[in-house]
């Protein structure tokens, strides 16, 4: 919820994110075909927006599993970030 609201100034309830995460169109179309698709349409900072909010996701609970990170390297990749962007060394 926090990560929301300072990324797009925007308050979800739990069960509004909760039903988000549950939506059916991830049962039709791929997280990473979504992902890849929206790379083409982003810039390169909205699209490094979107890795720092998932980095921001995934340390809320002050750890990230070896699963978690599998998660961030497969949205990098799909969203055509490098290591280099994922570490914010890049700033064009």
């Amino acid at each position: 919820q926090s990560v929301i609201k300072a990324e797009l100034g925007e308050e979800l309830s739990e069960g509004e994110i909760r039903t988000a995460a549950l939506s059916k169109v991830y049962e039709s179309v791929s997280l990473q075909k979504c992902l890849n698709s929206a790379a083409t349409r982003l810039s390169a900072e909205q699209r490094r927006r979107i890795l720092g909010g998932l980095i921001k996701v995934l340390r809320a609970d002050d750890r990230v599993s070896s699963r978690e990170a599998d998660f961030f390297n497969t949205v990098a990749a799909a969203l055509r970030l490098t290591a280099a962007d994922a570490a914010g060394l890049i700033s064009d």
